[in-house]
C-alpha cells in the first residue's frame, strides 16, 4: 500500500500534536490553506510538493490568514491549555514569510501568558528568513527557535532541500550567525539523493562548529516523504553521526 502525504493544514490553530521534539505541541498555521507555498521545496515534506516556491511573498499576491482572527481563535479552540508543552509556529509552509509575522508572535505570547503559562513559544523555521533584521527580532520574541539545517555546502542543499532560486545558501547561514540562540534541527535521508554520507556529514559539522547551536537535534524519516523513493537511515548511522558532532564539541540530540 502505498502511503500519502499529510493533507494541508485549514485552520489558523490545530493540534495539539506530540512531538518527539517539543511534547504536546499547539501549532499556530500562518500560511495558506488552499495551497502549499513555501522557500523550500523538500524531498522529505510530510505535506507533499511545494505549490508555490517563493521567497517574496508579497510578488505572488498571496491571501495569507488575517492575524486579527489569530487570539479569537486561539482562544475558542477546544483544548485543555493546561497541558501543553509548547504553542509552535509551523503549518503548512514558512512562517516567517508571513507579512505580519511580528503581530503574530505579539499575539500568541500573549494568549500564552494568558492560558497557558506553563507553555513555551516556539516555531519550526526553515531558516530562510533569518537574514532579514525585522524577522529576526520577532524570532528572539519567541522562547524557542528550531531552525532547519538540513545540510552543510551548497550541492547537498540544493538536492534535499530544493530551494526558491532567490535563496540564497551563504545568506541563510550568516543569517542564522546573526540569530544565535537557536536549535538546529536536521533530519538525515538515504536514497536516490542523500545527506548522510561522510563527506556532507563533515560539511554539516563544519558549519554547525561555526554557528554553535544550543543543541542539534537530528532524526530521520518517520513520516511519507515528497519522494516516495527517500528511506530512513539507520539508527546506528544516527548514532555516529551524533557522536561525530560530540566530538566537535556539539550538543547533539538524537530523536
Amino acid at each position: 500500500m502505498i502511503m500519502q502525504t499529510l493533507p494541508l493544514q485549514t485552520g489558523m490553530v490545530y493540534g495539539p500534536v506530540g512531538s518527539r521534539r517539543i511534547g504536546l505541541s499547539l501549532g499556530v498555521n500562518l500560511s495558506p490553506i488552499t495551497r502549499k507555498i513555501c522557500s523550500f521545496n523538500c524531498v522529505y515534506c510530510h505535506y507533499g510538493w511545494t505549490d508555490t516556491l517563493t521567497m517574496d511573498a508579497d510578488s505572488e499576491n498571496l491571501h495569507f490568514p488575517d492575524v486579527n482572527d489569530l487570539m479569537r481563535q486561539l482562544e475558542t479552540y477546544q483544548v485543555d491549555h493546561h497541558l501543553l508543552d509548547h504553542i509552535t509556529f509551523s503549518g503548512n509552509g514558512e512562517a516567517t514569510m508571513h507579512p505580519n509575522f511580528d503581530q503574530a508572535v505579539e499575539v500568541v505570547t500573549e494568549f500564552r501568558d494568558k492560558a497557558a503559562p506553563q507553555a513555551k513559544t516556539a516555531i519550526l523555521s526553515n531558516s530562510t528568513m533569518a537574514h532579514k533584521p525585522d524577522v529576526r527580532k520577532a524570532l528572539l520574541k519567541l522562547e524557542r527557535r528550531f531552525m532547519k539545517l538540513d545540510a552543510g555546502d551548497e550541492k547537498t542543499f540544493r538536492q534535499i532541500n530544493r530551494p526558491s532560486k532567490a535563496v540564497d545558501f551563504n545568506a541563510l547561514i550568516d543569517g542564522l550567525k546573526a540569530l544565535g540562540n537557536f536549535e538546529t534541527q536536521t533530519i538525515f535521508l538515504d536514497g536516490n539523493v542523500s545527506n548522510a554520507s561522510d563527506e556532507a556529514v563533515d560539511a554539516w559539522i563544519n558549519v554547525l562548529s561555526n554557528l554553535r547551536p544550543n543543541a542539534a537535534q537530528i532524526y530521520t524519516l518517520v513520516r511519507p516523504p515528497a519522494d516516495s523513493h527517500l528511506k530512513p537511515i539507520s539508527r546506528d548511522r544516527l548514532k555516529e553521526i551524533a557522536e561525530r558532532g560530540k566530538a566537535a564539541d556539539l550538543r547533539m540530540q538524537i530523536f
